[in-house]
Parts: C-alpha cells; structure tokens; sequence
C-alpha cells in the first residue's frame, strides 16, 4: 500500500526579517511522518501510524531551488525531527517526523535561509510584490527567456512566482525558479534554470522541464 499524501500550498506573507527568510511548518503527528517543501508546496506523508495532519505552513518567500545558508530549527514536539534531503538543485526540503508515544501531538519546525545581497556575489530573489533590491540585467533576461519560451509554445499567459539568482564565481552564474502558464487546455507549472550572464544580461542556455 502506497504512503498517503496530503498536499498543501504555502502561506507566503512576503514579510522577510532581516536578511533571512523562513517557513514556519505546524503539523499533527501519530507514528511517523515526512514533511517536503518545494517553493511554494507543501506535502505531508505518512509513514506509519495515523494519518498526520497540516495545521500550519507559512513563509516569508517560496523555499528556492538552491537556499543559501539553509537551516533548520525544531521548535516544539516530544519526538525526533531530522533533516533528511536538503534543497539542493529544484530538489524539496525533506522532515522526518517520528512520534514513539501513543496518541497524536503537535510537531513544529523552522526552515531558514540568507536572501543574500543585493549586489555582488551571492544570492538574489525576486517575489511576486517586488524585487528585494533592483534586479540584475541577468534575472530579466531570463525571465523574458522563459515567456517567450512558453509563449512559442502555444501559452497565451505566463505568470513566474518564484525567480532566484545565484551569482557565482567563475562565470557560472544561474536564475532559476518555476512558471505557471495558461492556454485553452488548462493551466500547468514548469521549473526552469538559466545559464546567464547577470550584469550583462546575456541568457547562455535556459532548461525547462514539467513541474509534478
């Protein structure tokens, strides 16, 4: 018997502090359970015992695809919460939640990460209300990259929630995040990665895949 899922999308309040944000995870747990953020989703699996239940999941900004400085911090539950997959390359962030005790209680956790400087090297995001800082030549270019990608391809709307740079040395500089486009059939999500120049604005390579 497959494990049961129950999915839910993030509260994303947009209020960062400082120069991290963070996703506040308040789940129900009776046996064991596995927690994943990807972006903006949230899913809450069992794995033995009673069904877990969501009672809150909140961030500041959608987890990116790779979070800097990524951190993690139980807050309150009487068993073990263990980081056991990190964000890495679109991959999600992966709880586990073991309850030995009889009877359901509440687990809550943090996840952090640096939102980064706005110039220079490190990371940059940009969120549906704003850039954080101005947003570099290279963010924008993928970002039309990614439009007219979607819109050659028979979508008539393109909407990107999610945009992150990550500026590294070497020249290997990335803008990374999802898109959700429209068009007669329905509506459906992609991740997508660039290989960019970020002052120059020049897009080298940009990968587009079907986000599950």
């Amino acid at each position: 018997m497959s494990a049961q899922s129950s999915y839910r999308r993030v509260n994303v309040t947009g209020r960062g502090n400082g120069d991290r944000d963070r996703c506040l995870v308040d789940v129900i747990v009776d046996g064991a359970a596995q927690v994943e953020i990807r972006g903006d989703d949230g899913n809450l699996t069992n794995i033995s015992g009673q069904a877990p239940r969501w009672r809150r999941l909140e961030c500041t900004a959608p987890l990116p695809p790779n979070p800097v400085d990524f951190q993690f911090r139980p807050i309150q539950g009487r068993g073990q919460m263990q980081v056991v997959g990190a964000a890495r390359d679109g991959a999600p962030a992966v709880i586990r939640i073991d309850d030995p005790e009889g009877g359901a209680a509440g687990y809550t956790f943090e996840l952090t990460w640096r939102t980064g400087p706005r110039f220079g090297r490190g990371f940059q995001s940009f969120r549906e209300e704003g850039p954080v800082g101005q947003i570099s030549p290279g963010i924008s270019a993928c970002q039309r990259a990614v439009e007219d990608r979607l819109r050659a391809d028979g979508y008539d709307r393109v909407r990107i929630p999610s945009i992150h740079a990550e500026d590294r040395p070497g020249g290997g500089d990335r803008v990374s995040g999802y898109a959700e486009a429209q068009r007669r059939r329905g509506s459906e999500q992609f991740d997508f990665s660039c290989s960019v120049n970020l002052q120059r604005g020049e897009v080298r390579s940009l990968d587009m895949n079907p986000r599950y």
